[in-house]
C-alpha cells in the first residue's frame, strides 16, 4: 500500500534516510510531449512525444537510482484539430512507436545521484551515454524533486510531531536552465474541480474515495535567476527588460503540480506529477501572432514496491555535479561540473573545428558519418548552385538565395581553419567559368565573415594577410567583425589584435583607421559593455573577458596610445582618439582629457571626437563624465562647437533637474547667440514630444523630454528655425504595431568646424537598436586656397592702395589660428559596425590635381577608361544573427533562431567605346538583391537528428537585368535600354520584385546533413489560417499599350481589401507614409480586425519578355540653353569637345527648331536680360509593335526693370499641350523716406492647355498690397509714436554729448543713455517701417474658358475641402451670378494672427472672418514689400535675419552681432568690414566730412568710391561714383553692373526712388544715403571679418578685437585701430591718442590666449583623477548576471581608477541580488555602489549566493598613466 507522504517523497533531498528506506521503489508511467505552433493562426503543430516506464529507487544514505524502460517516441508535423481555439495542452498527439534498439540501450542505463540540503550533489552516469540522454534524465530528477526552504526542519515536522508543512514558500532551486526562484504552494482541491482531474485521469476516484485531494504547485520564476545555462548570441541591440520574460515579445513559464490524496496534509499519497511549460516568442518583434512552444509531462504513479527491481549496472560510470544542462564537448570529452564545462569550452583552440563536438558516435550516430571532406564537397556544390542562381534571371524569388547562403554558413561553421583554407583553394581552382569562379570565391570570403566562429575569424585573418582581399573588402571585413564574432575569448581577441597590427592593414590609412576602431569595439563588447551577457554565450562559456583583464591595460591601450602619439596624419590621430573612446575602459579618461581640453595643438575635429569618446565611459563613470561635460557646457570661454558637442553628449547621460534648470536660466546671460539658439531649440524640441509618442519610458529621451517640459518656461525664448546651429529630437510610437523610433538630428556651423549628425533608434516591442548613426564634418579655411593653387586659372589682382592699408593697420599680422582642411564621415550600423573615412589636405590635393589633368587633357582619361571592364560584385550580410538555446523542462533544447541575411549581386560588363570624339558607354548589368527575416522555434529529435520547428520567413527580392547604351553628340543625349545577354525573347517570368511572408512548420534533417534551409525542404508545410487564400493578378496601367507584359501578382490570406482595408492599413502607421517606409518590413497581411498578421502573403512584380512585344526602349534628349544680356541678343551656351573641354556662347541658328522656340519665347517676353532653354524628348518602344512619343518643353525667364516674366511651353502630339505665361512686378519702394505711393505687388499667370494651347485657358491676376487701414495705422500706431519720441530724444542726447569733454564722467554717463535710447529708437522705427510695408491685402481673380470634366471634378473636391476646413469661420453667405470667374480677397490682421476671406464663385459669395493663421507660418505671413519673397522665406526657415546686418550712422555702430557702441567717424577712412584671409581681397571703408559719409570698396583688384556731390541736399541727393578711375552715372531707379579686374567678381549698383544707393557684391550688400550706412554680410559660408562691424559669428565675446587681432580693453579702443591715417585727414584727438597708445603698449593677447587664461583653474584632468588619489578603496563588489544586479553584503578592498592589484588572496564573499522587477531600486543602489558609498543595510538582506573572489591586498598605479602626460 502506498502510504508514503508526498512531501517526504519529493523533498528527500532535505532528509532522505527517514523517508526512502532501503529497498523502497516507485514505478511511474511517463508521458511527455513537446510541440511548437502558431495557435492564433491554426492548430498546426510540429513536435515530438515520448512514453516510458520510470523506476525511482531509494538506496539509502541519501542515494537514489532512476531508470527508464520501454521508451517510445514519435514526431509530428500536422494539424491536430480543426478548432484553432483549442489549447495545445488538450490536443491529442500521434501515438508513439518503439525507440530504435541503438538508442534504447543507453536510454535504459540507470543513473544514480545523491541529494544534500536540497541540492543534487553527484550524479553518476555512463560515459557511453550521450549528453542529450543525460539531460533527459536530469529533467526527470528536476520533475520529481521538491525543495523546502533551508530553515525548515523536516524531522521535527514529520517524524517527531504533527506540525504542518508551510502553505507557501520560496526557494532558489537548481534545474536544467539554471538556478532560479521556485514558489511552492500547498492547497486542498475543492470538490468542484475534481471531475476535471478525473477526466484527465490524474486521480482514481475509487482509490481516493473518502479522502481529500491535495495539490502542491511549483511555479518557476525565470526572471529571478542567479545562474543560467542558456546559450545565446543576440544581435542587434538589446532588450529593455531583464533577462527573463519580456512582455509580449518573450514569455516563458513553468508550473509543476503534485497531486495526492489523503486524510490530511500529514498523510498524503502521491498520485500524479503534471508539468506544463510554455514559451511565447514573437519572432517579428511587432504586434502579430506569436509562436508558442509547449512542454507537457505527466508522471503517473503506478506502483510503490518494497522490493527493488533488478536494474542494469551503469557501464563505465562517470560522476557529474548538479542538474545544470550539459553541452557536448569536442572529441567526446566530458566535464565534471558546469564550471568545468565552461572552462573546457573557453580553452578550445581558436583554429579547431566544431565537427568533433557533434561527431561522437554515441552522441550523434548520423553526424558521425560527416567528415570535413564531405562538408567541403557539399559547400562547393551549394556555392556552384548559388553562383548559377545569381546569374539566371527567371524566378529569382523562388531560389531563396539569402537563406541558402545562410544555410551554407551553418555548414561552414563546423570547419576548422585549415579545412577552410583547403576549401578556399579548392574553390579557386574550380572548373566553372571565370565569372562563376569569382562569385564563388567572393561568397567564401563573405560567408567566413558572417559565420563568426573563431576558426572563421582566424581564416579571415589569413585571407587579409595573404593579400586575397582588396582594400574595400579589407575595410568592410574588419569593420564587420564586431557584429559577427560569437565567442570572443582572449585568445581570439589576441588573434584580431595581431591582425590590426599587420603590415597589410597598416599599408593603407583607411584600413588602419577602421581596424583600430573595430578592434576597440570588439574589446568593449566582450570585456566591458554590460550587454555582453545578452549578446554572447556567457552562461555557457563563462565570461570571456572583463575590464580587469591585464591585456587591456598592458597591451591594447598602450598600443592605441602609441598609435595616437606616432600618427602619420590628422586622420590617423582622430581614429586613435575615437578608438580609445570606443574601448570604453576607465583608464582612457586620463588619455583623452588633454584632447577634450583642446591642448597640444589639438584640431577642432580631434577635440570633438575626444568629447564624443568620453560618452562610452558614461556607464561606468557617469558622474565623472557628466562633470566633465558640464564644465565644458557652462564655461562661456570655450569655443561654441566644443560646448555644443559636450552639451549633446551630456544629454545622453540623463542630467538631473538641477542641470536642466541651469541650462534654461543660463540662456538669459548667454553672449553667444548661436549657442543660445542651440540650447533653446533643444529644450523646445524635447518639450514638444508628448508622452504618448515615446517609445519607452526607460530611455534618455523620455527623461530629458520630461525635464525639458518642466524648465522650458524658464528659458529665454529666441527664434530658432533651421539656423546654422540646430538640434532636433523626435519620437513616434505606433501603438497598433508596438513599434516606434526616436530620431536625433543636429547640424552645427562655426568658423572652426561644420558638422551634421543624425541618429535613428528603433524600438520593436522591447528590443532597442540603432540601424544608423552617422556624422559628417568638414573643417579648415584653406580648402578654396588648395583648389586655386592647383588650378590657378585666374590671375589674382590686388589693389596697391588696399595693400598699403593692410600693411599700415597690420591686418595680416595676427589672424586666427589656421585650421587645416579636413573632412570625413563616421557611421555606425546596427550598434556595432563602425566605419570612418577622413580626407585632409594631403589626401585631397592629389585628387584635385588629377581632376585638373583630366580637364586639361581629356584624352588621358579616355585611355584609362576605354575598353571593356567586367563587373562582378557580391556582398553578404546577416544583420540579425540571433541564436538561443534554452533547456526545456523535458530535457531537450528549445532552439530559437532569427536571422536577417542579405545578398547583393552586381554582374555584367561596362564597355566604353572611344572611337568618336565623345565616348559612348554601354552597360550590361544584372543587379540582384535578396534579403530575408527568417526565424523559428523548435528542437532537434535526438533519435533521427531531424530539426522539428515552426517559424516565419519574410523575404524581399529584386532582380533587374538590363543593357544600357548611352552616347552624347552635338547637344543630343541618346540612351538605349534593351535585354541583356541573360534575357531573350523566350525568357519567361522575371520577378523584378517579390515580397512574401510565410508561416511554416517542418521536420527535416538538420542543415549540416542536407545543407538546405528550413523552407527549402519538400516536407516543409505552410501553416494556413482560417481565411481562404486569394489569388489576384493586376496588369500594370499603360504597360500593355507600351508593349510590355508587366503584372502585379498577389497570393494572400489577408482580409484588408478595398477602401476599408486601405484605411485599416494606413491606421497601423498613424496615416503617415514616412512611418510606413521606416517600418516597411511590417507590411504584411491583416486580420479581419485590422491587426497585422504573419499569415501567408506574397506579392510579385513580374515582367515576361516572351509575351512582351517591346524589346528595346530608346530615349533621345536634346537640350539647348540660351542667355540674354542687356546689350546683346540671346546666345546659345554649348560645350565644345576638341582636345580640351570648353564652354562657349554662340549665335542662335534659325535652322534649328529648338533655337527658334527659344528666340520666339524671348521675343514674347520683352525682357532686358534672362535665360531660356528648350528640351526635346523622343521616346521610342521598338519590337513587334513599335511606338514613339515626342515631348517638347521650352521655357524662359527674364527681368525688365522691377518686373520678372516667364513662359513655359510643353508640347506632346500624343497627349496635351501646356502653355504658361506669367509676370511679377514689385513696387518702387522708398528705402529711407516714408512711402509716398501705394505699395502694391502685381502678378499675372495665364495657363493654357488642351490638344492645343488655345483649347482651354485660365488666367490668374492679382495684387498684394498695403491696405488703407494698414497705412493709416502705421502712422498712428504706438510704434510710430515711440519711434518719433525716441528719435527726438536721441538727437537731443547726441547734441548734448558733442558739448561734453571726451573721457569725462558726464560724457560716459550720457553715452550710456544714448546707446539705450538708440536701441529703443531702432526697434520702434524698424517696427514702424515694417507696418508701412506690410502686405496685408491680397486680391486675385481667376477667369477661365469652359473646362473639361476632370478639371471641374478637381474643383469640386477643392471647393468641398475649403468649405469643410473654414466652416467654423463662415459669417455670411449669398448667391452670386458671375460668369466663369472666381474672386478671392484676403485681409490679414497681424496683431490677431488671423485673416478674413471673401470667396466669390459663379454661384455664391461667402465671407469668412477670423481664420487663424497656423502657428508654424505666423512669422512668414503677411509678407513685407521691403524684402524679396525668397529672403523672407529663408529668414523664416533660419529663424532669424538671413544676412547679418551692420549699421553705421549718427555716431552709433550697430555690429553684425547686434552689439551697439558709440563711435563718431571722422575725415579718415575707417575699415567697416574686411576679409583678412590670405588670398582674398574684400574691404568696405567709410569716412565722414561735413556730416556726410563717403564709401570706398576694394574687391578683386578694383576700387569703387561713392560720395555725396556738391549738389547733395536733403530733398535731392546726388552722388559722385567712381570705378577704377572712371566716373559712373546712375539715374534714379537705374542699375549698373561693374566687372572687377580679377577673379570674375562684380559690383551691382542701383538707385531707389528716394535716392538711396544700394551696392551689391558677392560678399555683401550696402545701403547708403550719404548719412547712414547699412552693411549686410551676404556670404553663407564662414570667414573671419575685421572692422568696426565686427565678425558675423553671432558671438559678442570677440567684438573688442583690434585690427591686429589683439583683444582691446574696450570696443571703442578696438574701433580706433581700424582708422586709416593718411596725409589728407586730420590727426586723432588727444583723448583718442591717449587710449590708443595705451593699447599699443600692452602685450597683444589674441582671443584664443585670452580664453585659455579665463578658463577655470581646475583642469578637467583633476576632475577625472579625483578618484585616483588613493588606489586601495573599501567598496562593495557589484556583479551583473544578465540584467540581474548582485552586491556584496560586506565591502571589500578594490583598486581605484587606473590602479592594478600587486598581490591578492582568495576570499568567500556573500552576495545579495536585487529584485529585477524594481528598476528604480536597482538604479539607486547601483549608483551608490559606483560612488563608493558603504551600505550596512545589505547585511540584513537575503544571502542569495556566495562567491570566491580574488581580493587585492595592495594596489599601485600601472605604467599606463605615463601616457596621459
Amino acid at each position: 500500500m502506498r502510504t508514503l507522504n508526498i512531501l517526504i517523497l519529493l523533498i528527500g533531498a532535505v532528509a532522505c534516510e527517514p523517508f526512502f528506506h532501503s529497498g523502497r521503489e516507485h514505478v511511474f508511467y511517463y508521458k511527455g510531449k513537446m510541440m511548437t505552433g502558431i495557435p492564433e493562426l491554426d492548430a498546426h503543430y510540429s513536435g515530438l512525444t515520448m512514453e516510458a516506464k520510470l523506476y525511482f529507487q531509494s538506496l539509502g544514505s541519501q542515494q537514489y537510482r532512476l531508470a527508464m524502460e520501454n521508451i517510445k517516441y514519435n514526431k509530428f508535423n500536422e494539424r491536430l484539430s480543426e478548432d484553432k481555439s483549442e489549447n495545445w495542452r488538450q490536443l491529442q498527439t500521434p501515438e508513439p512507436a518503439q525507440v530504435p534498439d541503438e538508442h534504447q540501450t543507453y536510454l535504459e542505463y540507470p543513473i544514480e545521484f545523491s541529494m544534500q540540503d536540497g541540492e543534487i550533489r553527484g550524479i553518476k552516469v555512463s560515459e557511453r551515454e550521450p549528453v542529450w540522454s543525460v539531460n533527459l534524465k536530469k529533467s526527470l530528477i528536476s520533475l520529481i524533486k521538491v525543495q523546502l526552504p533551508s530553515n525548515f526542519d523536516i524531522k521535527s515536522n514529520i517524524v517527531r510531531g504533527p506540525t504542518s508543512f508551510p502553505r507557501v514558500w520560496e526557494v532558489m532551486e537548481s534545474g536544467l536552465d539554471g538556478k532560479c526562484e521556485n514558489t511552492y504552494q500547498t492547497v486542498e482541491i475543492p470538490e468542484s474541480e475534481l471531475p476535471e482531474l478525473v477526466e484527465a485521469k490524474y486521480i482514481d476516484r475509487e482509490r481516493c474515495q473518502n479522502r481529500k485531494i491535495f495539490q502542491v504547485m511549483k511555479t518557476r520564476n525565470v526572471n529571478k535567476c542567479s545562474e543560467r545555462t542558456a546559450y545565446q548570441v543576440n544581435q542587434p541591440g538589446q532588450t529593455l527588460c531583464p533577462t527573463g520574460n519580456c512582455d509580449n515579445m518573450w514569455q516563458r513559464t513553468s508550473m509543476t503540480r503534485y497531486i495526492a490524496c489523503g486524510s490530511s496534509e500529514q498523510d498524503m499519497e502521491l498520485e500524479v506529477i503534471v508539468n506544463e511549460a510554455e514559451l511565447h516568442q514573437n519572432l517579428r518583434a511587432f504586434n502579430t501572432e506569436s509562436l508558442v512552444s509547449g512542454v507537457k509531462q505527466v508522471l503517473k504513479v503506478e506502483e510503490v514496491r518494497s522490493e527493488l527491481s533488478s536494474l542494469p549496472q551503469i557501464p563505465s560510470p562517470r560522476t557529474i555535479e548538479g542538474l545544470f544542462y550539459e553541452y557536448p564537448l569536442a572529441n567526446g570529452k566530458t566535464s565534471k561540473s558546469y564550471r568545468d564545462q565552461q572552462k573546457k569550452l573557453r580553452e578550445m583552440p581558436v583554429t579547431s573545428d566544431f565537427l568533433s563536438a557533434l561527431s561522437n558516435r554515441e552522441e550523434h550516430s548520423i553526424l558521425a558519418k560527416l567528415s570535413p571532406s564531405t562538408l567541403k564537397q557539399r559547400i562547393v556544390e551549394h556555392l556552384e548552385k548559388l553562383s548559377q542562381d545569381l546569374e539566371e534571371v527567371e524566378h529569382f524569388g523562388k531560389k531563396q538565395v539569402s537563406v541558402n547562403v545562410l544555410a551554407v554558413s551553418k555548414i561552414f561553421s563546423l570547419l576548422g581553419t585549415e579545412d577552410m583554407k583547403s576549401l578556399y583553394e579548392q574553390v579557386k581552382q574550380h572548373s566553372a567559368n571565370e565569372q562563376q569562379r569569382e562569385v564563388m570565391t567572393h561568397l567564401v570570403q563573405e560567408i567566413a565573415v558572417i559565420t563568426g566562429t573563431s576558426p572563421a575569424i582566424v581564416f579571415t585573418r589569413h585571407l587579409i594577410e595573404s593579400g586575397e582581399l582588396n582594400l574595400y573588402r579589407i575595410v568592410m571585413t574588419i569593420s564587420m567583425l564586431p557584429h559577427y564574432v560569437r565567442t570572443p575569448t582572449i585568445e581570439l581577441i589576441n588573434q584580431i589584435f595581431e591582425l590590426i597590427k599587420s603590415p597589410v592593414v597598416h599599408q593603407h590609412e583607411s584600413s588602419k583607421m577602421n581596424a583600430m576602431l573595430a578592434f576597440s569595439t570588439i574589446v568593449n563588447r566582450a570585456c566591458i559593455d554590460r550587454s555582453r551577457f545578452e549578446r554572447f554565450p556567457v552562461f555557457v562559456y563563462g565570461e570571456f573577458c572583463t575590464s580587469k583583464n591585464t591585456e587591456i591595460t598592458t597591451k591594447y591601450i598602450p598600443y592605441l596610445v602609441e598609435q595616437l602619439k606616432s600618427a602619420r596624419s590628422t586622420n590617423e590621430r582622430a581614429a586613435a582618439i575615437l578608438s580609445l573612446g570606443s574601448l570604453g575602459h576607465e583608464s582612457a579618461i586620463q588619455i583623452l582629457i588633454p584632447y577634450v581640453e583642446g591642448r597640444d595643438n589639438t584640431t577642432p575635429m580631434e577635440q570633438r571626437l575626444a568629447i564624443y569618446s568620453l560618452h562610452h565611459l558614461g556607464e561606468e563613470r557617469r558622474s565623472e563624465v557628466l562633470n566633465i561635460y558640464s564644465s565644458l557646457v557652462f564655461n562661456p570661454t570655450e569655443d561654441r562647437d566644443t560646448r555644443i558637442a559636450a552639451f549633446n553628449q551630456m544629454l545622453t547621460l540623463e542630467p538631473s533637474a538641477v542641470v536642466f534648470q541651469k541650462l534654461a536660466t543660463s540662456t538669459w546671460f548667454e553672449k553667444d547667440t548661436e549657442f543660445h539658439k542651440f540650447v533653446y531649440a533643444t529644450l523646445k524640441s524635447l518639450s514638444e514630444i508628448e508622452e504618448t509618442e515615446q517609445s519607452n519610458t526607460h530611455t534618455p529621451l523620455y527623461k530629458n523630454s520630461h525635464m525639458a517640459r518642466q524648465v522650458i518656461h524658464m528659458a529665454k525664448a529666441i527664434p530658432t528655425g533651421f539656423s546654422y546651429n540646430f538640434n532636433y529630437f523626435g519620437s513616434e510610437w505606433l501603438k497598433s504595431l508596438e513599434v516606434g523610433y526616436q530620431v536625433h538630428y543636429a547640424h552645427t556651423s562655426s568658423e572652426r568646424i561644420q558638422q551634421v549628425y543624425s541618429k535613428v533608434e528603433y524600438f520593436l516591442q522591447q528590443l532597442k537598436f540603432t540601424p544608423l548613426e552617422f556624422c559628417t564634418f568638414w573643417t579648415g579655411n584653406n580648402f578654396a586656397k588648395e583648389v586655386s593653387e592647383v588650378f590657378n586659372s585666374v590671375e589674382k589682382k590686388f589693389s596697391s592702395e588696399w595693400e598699403e592699408i593692410i600693411s599700415m593697420l597690420s591686418l595680416k599680422d595676427q589672424t586666427k589660428d589656421e585650421t587645416h582642411f579636413q573632412s570625413g564621415i563616421w557611421a555606425r550600423l546596427f550598434d556595432d559596425v563602425q566605419i570612418m573615412h577622413f580626407v585632409n589636405t594631403d589626401n585631397f590635393r592629389p585628387i584635385v590635381e588629377r581632376v585638373k589633368k583630366v580637364i586639361e587633357s581629356p584624352i588621358e582619361l579616355k585611355k584609362q577608361m576605354c575598353g571593356k571592364t567586367p563587373l562582378n560584385f557580391v556582398k553578404v550580410n546577416n544583420w540579425a544573427p540571433t541564436e538561443v538555446v534554452i533547456p526545456s523542462d523535458m530535457g531537450f533544447p528549445i532552439i530559437i533562431e532569427l536571422h536577417m541575411p542579405g545578398v547583393l549581386s552586381v554582374q555584367g560588363e561596362l564597355n566604353v567605346e572611344c572611337s568618336g570624339v565623345v565616348p559612348s558607354v554601354s552597360l550590361e548589368v544584372t543587379t540582384k538583391g535578396s534579403s530575408a527575416l527568417t526565424g523559428y522555434v523548435g528542437t532537434i529529435c535526438p533519435f533521427t537528428m531531424d530539426m522539428i520547428a515552426t517559424g516565419v520567413e519574410e523575404q524581399f527580392n529584386f532582380n533587374y537585368p538590363v543593357k544600357m547604351t548611352t552616347h552624347y553628340n552635338n547637344g543630343k543625349l541618346n540612351m538605349v535600354f534593351a535585354h541583356n545577354s541573360n534575357t531573350n525573347s523566350s525568357t519567361q517570368e522575371i520577378d523584378m520584385m517579390t515580397y512574401s511572408v510565410k508561416p511554416f512548420s517542418t521536420i527535416k534533417p538538420i542543415v549540416y546533413v542536407d545543407g538546405l534551409p528550413l523552407t527549402g525542404n519538400k516536407y516543409t508545410k505552410t501553416i494556413e489560417s482560417e481565411d481562404k487564400r486569394k489569388t489576384l493578378t493586376l496588369p500594370i496601367p499603360y504597360a500593355e499599350s507600351l508593349g510590355l507584359d508587366l503584372k502585379l501578382k498577389m497570393e494572400t490570406e489577408t482580409n484588408a481589401f478595398g477602401l476599408q482595408g486601405l484605411f485599416d492599413y494606413a491606421s497601423l502607421y498613424n496615416y503617415n507614409p514616412i512611418n510606413a517606409l521606416m517600418f516597411s518590413w511590417t507590411s504584411s497581411a491583416m486580420t479581419q480586425s485590422g491587426r497585422a498578421s504573419c499569415r501567408h502573403h506574397e506579392m510579385q512584380f513580374v515582367y515576361n519578355p516572351s509575351r512582351s512585344q517591346t524589346t528595346e526602349v530608346e530615349f533621345d534628349l536634346t537640350f539647348a540653353l540660351a542667355l540674354k544680356s542687356k546689350t546683346e541678343e540671346p546666345k546659345i551656351v554649348q560645350i565644345t569637345n576638341q582636345q580640351q573641354l570648353q564652354i562657349e556662347t554662340v549665335q542662335l541658328q534659325h535652322s534649328k527648331p529648338e533655337h527658334q522656340k527659344i528666340q520666339q519665347a524671348f521675343q514674347k517676353l520683352i525682357v532686358e536680360e534672362g535665360f531660356g532653354f528648350n528640351i526635346d524628348v523622343d521616346l521610342a518602344f521598338r519590337g513587334g509593335r513599335s511606338k514613339s512619343y515626342t515631348y517638347s518643353l521650352s521655357a524662359t525667364h527674364g527681368i525688365r526693370q522691377l518686373s520678372q516674366k516667364w513662359n513655359l511651353h510643353l508640347e506632346s502630339p500624343h497627349s496635351m499641350d501646356i502653355c504658361v505665361d506669367g509676370e511679377f512686378t514689385m513696387p518702387e519702394i522708398s528705402l529711407r523716406e516714408e512711402q509716398s505711393s501705394k505699395v502694391e505687388v502685381f502678378y499675372k499667370n495665364t495657363i493654357e492647355f488642351g490638344k492645343s494651347c488655345e483649347e482651354h485657358k485660365m488666367e490668374v491676376t492679382g495684387t498684394t498690397g498695403v491696405s488703407r487701414d494698414q497705412s493709416k495705422k502705421s502712422r498712428t500706431s504706438e510704434e510710430s509714436i515711440k519711434c518719433e519720441k525716441y528719435t527726438k530724444k536721441f538727437n537731443k542726447l547726441r547734441d548734448e554729448l558733442k558739448s561734453l569733454s571726451e573721457g569725462s564722467a558726464e560724457y560716459k554717463k550720457v553715452k550710456e543713455q544714448l546707446l539705450k535710447v538708440h536701441d529703443k529708437k531702432e526697434r520702434y522705427c524698424e517696427e514702424k517701417s515694417e507696418q508701412e510695408r506690410t502686405l496685408d491685402e491680397v486680391k486675385f481673380e481667376i477667369t477661365y474658358t469652359p473646362m473639361p470634366e476632370y478639371v471641374r471634378q478637381y474643383v469640386r473636391y477643392a471647393d468641398l475641402i475649403v468649405k469643410g476646413a473654414f466652416a467654423p469661420y463662415m459669417t455670411n453667405y449669398k448667391s452670386s451670378q458671375t460668369q466663369r470667374r472666381v474672386e478671392v480677397e484676403l485681409n490679414f490682421e497681424k496683431e490677431n494672427n488671423a485673416f478674413d476671406m471673401t470667396l466669390t464663385t459663379e454661384e455664391e459669395e461667402i465671407k469668412y472672418k477670423g481664420i487663424r493663421v497656423p502657428e508654424q507660418i505666423r512669422s512668414l505671413v503677411p509678407m513685407f514689400a521691403s524684402y524679396t519673397p525668397s529672403e523672407q522665406f529663408m529668414s523664416y526657415v533660419m529663424g532669424s535675419e538671413l544676412y547679418p546686418k551692420c549699421r553705421v550712422g549718427a555716431g552709433i555702430v550697430h555690429s553684425f552681432d547686434k552689439k551697439s557702441y558709440h563711435y563718431e567717424l571722422d575725415d579718415c577712412y575707417h575699415v567697416l568690414s574686411a576679409e583678412t584671409e590670405q588670398g582674398s581681397e574684400y574691404a568696405v571703408l567709410a569716412k565722414e566730412q561735413n556730416g556726410r559719409k563717403e564709401l570706398k570698396f576694394f574687391i578683386s583688384g578694383s576700387k569703387l568710391t561713392i560720395e555725396p556731390s556738391e549738389q547733395y541736399t536733403e530733398s535731392r541727393k546726388e552722388y559722385e561714383i567712381e570705378f577704377d578711375g572712371e566716373k559712373i552715372d546712375l539715374e534714379r531707379s537705374g542699375m549698373k553692373v561693374l566687372r572687377t579686374r580679377g577673379q570674375g567678381h562684380y559690383y551691382k549698383l542701383w538707385r531707389s526712388v528716394d535716392d538711396v544707393i544700394v551696392v551689391e557684391t558677392p560678399f555683401s550688400r550696402v545701403v547708403y544715403d550719404g548719412e547712414t550706412i547699412e552693411l549686410e554680410n551676404t556670404r553663407m559660408t564662414h570667414s573671419e571679418l575685421r572692422g568696426l562691424c565686427g565678425n558675423p559669428n553671432m558671438d559678442k565675446r570677440d567684438e573688442t578685437v583690434t585690427a591686429q587681432g589683439c583683444v582691446a580693453k574696450s570696443i571703442y579702443t578696438a574701433a580706433i585701430s581700424y582708422r586709416v591715417q593718411d596725409r589728407t585727414c586730420s590727426t586723432l584727438s588727444q583723448y583718442k591718442q591717449h587710449i590708443y597708445q595705451q593699447q599699443q603698449q600692452q602685450q597683444c593677447k589674441t582671443i584664443k590666449s585670452q580664453q585659455q587664461q579665463q578658463k577655470k583653474t581646475v583642469h578637467l584632468t583633476q576632475l577625472a583623477l579625483k578618484e585616483t588619489e588613493e588606489c586601495s578603496q573599501m567598496r562593495h563588489a557589484l556583479i551583473q548576471q544578465g540584467n540581474t544586479i548582485c552586491i556584496s553584503q560586506v565591502p571589500v578592498v578594490q583598486c581605484g581608477n587606473g590602479c592594478d592589484a600587486r598581490t591578492s588572496l582568495e576570499k568567500v564573499v556573500p552576495f545579495t541580488c536585487l529584485p529585477t522587477n524594481r528598476p528604480r531600486v536597482i538604479r539607486l543602489y547601483e549608483e551608490k555602489v559606483r560612488r563608493g558609498e558603504l551600505l550596512p543595510e545589505l547585511r540584513n538582506m537575503e544571502n542569495t549566493f556566495k562567491s570566491e573572489m580574488d581580493i587585492p591586498t595592495s594596489c599601485a598605479l600601472p605604467g599606463i598613466l605615463k601616457f596621459s602626460n
